[in-house]
């Protein structure tokens, strides 16, 4: 069948991901987020690169984390919490078309 992605097996969502969503940001530009729950996830670092700031340049990792559905369809504004890093999701790709899982493109300023 074309255009179909596979689905994960489940052995393979071994990592554990906090997921907050955005609720707001302040007269500063401050985001802040609210912790929506703990999930099981799939986590590949796929790439790194640099990206121009205004202090220069960072440098930033890609990664591509996929869940499945805990009740929840992550957003594009949201972040995930991977052991001591903050990944900031770019993108959301619902894999099925069905909501079951979630393919979620994610960035961490290094």
């Amino acid at each position: 069948m074309l255009g179909v992605v596979p689905m994960t097996p489940a052995g393979e969502f071994n990592k554990r991901v906090t997921y907050s969503q955005l609720t707001g940001v302040d007269n500063h530009n401050k985001k802040t987020y609210s912790t929506v729950g703990t999930y099981w996830a799939k986590v590949t670092s796929s790439a790194g690169g640099e990206k121009p700031d205004k202090h220069g340049t960072q440098a930033t990792r890609v990664y591509v984390v996929r869940i499945r559905n805990n009740g929840i369809e992550p957003k594009a504004e949201g972040q995930l919490l991977y052991k001591n890093k903050t990944l900031h999701i770019a993108s959301v790709f619902d894999v099925d078309e069905e909501g079951v899982e979630w393919e979620l493109s994610c960035t961490e300023v290094v």
